[in-house]
């Protein structure tokens, strides 16, 4: 892994599960600098000191399609803790924005109170998906919603969402239901989404938002 990266990475239990994955490579492949090299792997590919050795200049936490408490405890410690360790600017999207959070000690909950199913699998849980309005939470400011009007419109297809913030997170955007949709880690330039920004709406902005904080130039 070249330093001159973005790094996105596969959050789901299995490496062949890579549609999200795949999704966000091309979506940042579209705006990015063409020098740069938008590069995905697999979580349990990767370790801290590998990362600390190259560091890429951002990184993307990608969605997972099942829950969390479906891993293997094993390999859930290791996410969060590769999670933990990262010192560049980072955006986690959909379920990497509640990896993101998770791994800081929040928590997360089926957005329409739901238990979650025995079987390790979202289907007979409900959704919210479609192109949404969100707001901005009132007298917050920050880069990533630099020129995003208010309300402003995202994509999103989640059946939970962030029921708690760990301590030094701050909520940025709310949306369908006043579910938590945009968080930023207050002592260093690490985000989360729970709706999919490369999937229309204002999300190119925002993505190219993110770059620009980076320090990566976007087309």
């Amino acid at each position: 892994m070249s330093s001159a990266t973005i790094l996105v990475i596969n959050t789901n239990p299995e490496a062949s599960t890579r549609q999200g994955t795949r999704a966000l490579v091309r979506a940042f492949q579209r705006i990015a600098d063409p020098s740069l090299q938008v590069q995905e792997r697999h979580f349990r590919r990767l370790s801290p000191d590998q990362l600390r050795m190259k560091p890429p200049l951002a990184v993307i936490l990608g969605p997972q399609g099942v829950p969390f408490q479906s891993y293997n405890p094993v390999h859930l410690d290791a996410l969060y803790s590769l999670i933990r360790s990262l010192k560049c600017p980072v955006l986690g999207v959909c379920g990497g924005h509640q990896a993101l959070v998770l791994a800081h000690g929040g928590h997360i909950a089926p957005v329409h109170g739901e238990a979650l199913p025995t079987s390790g699998r979202y289907e007979s849980l409900q959704k919210i998906r479609g192109l949404h309005p969100m707001e901005r939470v009132e007298r917050v400011t920050d880069p990533l919603l630099q020129a995003l009007p208010s309300p402003m419109s995202f994509f999103s297809s989640h059946v939970e969402a962030v029921s708690l913030l760990p301590p030094g997170f701050t909520t940025l955007v709310t949306g369908p239901q006043g579910t938590i949709q945009m968080v930023r880690r207050d002592e260093c330039p690490h985000y989360g989404v729970q709706f999919h920004p490369e999937r229309g709406g204002n999300g190119p902005q925002l993505m190219g938002n993110f770059l620009t904080l980076a320090g990566i130039e976007s087309q």
